[in-house]
């Protein structure tokens, strides 16, 4: 081979060379293989005869036979790419000759281990399934809640075992939840998980522990009972064969809320004669409780509100318990109260607002009106302005935040009635009548 001939380097890719003193020969080329990618694959052939400095040597090539080795490539895929725990869905993986070899004499699919979580034709997998030279794919079934194997493929054709690319299997767990009702009073409701795998064990806990009881603690669904008043969280602990899913808590409200969660909201002292808000406080999730009534000390009225949650009072001259009766959430009657003291003296700027301490003008009002407060509070305002009708029913309500003694209302859209106006100076409330006449 001449270094120089036409100018071509000798560097490339399956150099090969033989030196001969023949007239005639046959030569046989190893095989060799071009890197991907390469954008000028040529194959170059010369000789070079017995003037090695010269390049017009003249050759004759009679015949050149290029014979090339066909591409080997089984790609294995499957239906599903991920599992959901507790499935039974039929799953089917396919080889794929992507190099369309032919001679294949036969198929084996590898499962791993007999223990592999798949049935076959209705019986549990074994651990190899030959399937012959014609079948190229394979229908498994996963066994409900186990773990399952991946699986991979042996390709026999001409003479030689192809192992094709391991299909993992991905097993992703359910979402589980626990159906029953979120409050009893009586009874032995029933509580189970919400798409349980089977072959699968529960573990059932209430928290806090002396609430209720639990039926079965380990069975896939079980009853509480109560045995005191509150609040619990039950909890489910699922396990399975292919892993731990988790379980959404469910808040359990167990007989009546417990006394100890409600409270009245007001003040706790006070001075005869003056106007204050009472609040039945009750705990978040919980309505309104039925049948409220109030009761105050001999001598005080309730100006507005009774059997709401929220009363106005005019205080008399003694001191006593607030009290309020209701309905408990499992329509049990109960009541809370709140004792307050009847302040003696104190420096005026202390003294609550008094009932009617503000004026209304024009009133009778055909719809505009102003709302002046004559507290003795020299830095109080008008904090929320509440307008109800015959009924009790707000009709119009305002919060307000200028720190003003004077506000006023536009009610032109109310039909002619007497309507109860409720002012608060952010100590107490008063009300006052008011009449619309259009």
């Amino acid at each position: 081979m001449d270094a120089s001939a036409y100018s071509y380097s000798m560097a490339g890719y399956g150099q090969f060379s033989s030196a001969t003193t023949t007239s005639s020969a046959t030569y046989t080329i190893p095989q060799f293989s071009i890197p991907s990618g390469n954008s000028s694959q040529y194959l170059f052939i010369w000789a070079s005869g017995g003037r090695p400095t010269s390049d017009a040597d003249v050759l004759f090539i009679s015949k050149i036979t290029i014979t090339a080795t066909p591409i080997v490539s089984f790609n294995l895929s499957s239906s599903a790419p991920s599992i959901t725990c507790g499935s039974t869905t039929p799953v089917t993986f396919t080889v794929n000759n992507g190099g369309g070899t032919t001679g294949v004499t036969g198929y084996t699919w590898n499962l791993g281990s007999a223990s592999n979580g798949w049935l076959y034709n209705g019986g549990a997998a074994p651990a190899t399934i030959p399937t012959g030279a014609t079948v190229n794919s394979i229908t498994l079934t996963p066994v409900c809640g186990s773990a399952l194997s991946n699986i991979s493929a042996t390709v026999a054709t001409n003479g030689i075992n192809y192992n094709t690319n391991t299909s993992t299997v991905t097993i992703t767990q359910p979402t589980l939840t626990i159906n029953g009702g979120s409050s009893f009073c009586s009874g032995s409701p029933s509580y189970s998980i919400n798409n349980l795998p089977c072959n699968s064990t529960v573990s059932w806990q209430a928290n806090p522990l002396g609430i209720v009881s639990i039926s079965c603690p380990t069975c896939p669904q079980t009853n509480l009972s109560r045995n005191t008043d509150g609040q619990v969280t039950l909890t489910a602990t699922v396990t399975t064969g292919c892993g731990q899913p988790s379980v959404t808590p469910k808040a359990i409200t167990v007989g009546a809320v417990p006394l100890s969660s409600y409270s009245i909201i007001g003040a706790a002292t006070v001075y005869a004669d003056a106007g204050y808000y009472y609040t039945l406080k009750f705990p978040n999730g919980v309505l309104t409780p039925n049948n409220i009534f109030w009761r105050v000390p001999s001598g005080w009225s309730i100006t507005y509100g009774q059997g709401t949650a929220n009363i106005t009072v005019l205080t008399g001259n003694t001191s006593g318990p607030v009290q309020v009766n209701f309905d408990n959430v499992c329509g049990e009657s109960t009541g809370i109260f709140k004792m307050v003291l009847i302040g003696e003296g104190g420096p005026a700027p202390l003294r609550m607002s008094m009932v009617n301490a503000f004026d209304i003008s024009p009133n009778p009002s055909k719809g505009r009106f102003t709302v002046t407060l004559t507290s003795i509070h020299n830095n109080a305002s008008i904090k929320e302005i509440i307008v109800v009708n015959k009924m009790g029913a707000p009709v119009y309500q305002q919060k307000f935040t200028n720190n003003q003694k004077t506000q006023t209302i536009q009610l032109a859209n109310l039909p002619t009635d007497i309507y109860t106006v409720k002012i608060f100076d952010g100590t107490a409330w008063s009300t006052q009548k008011l009449s619309l006449q259009k």
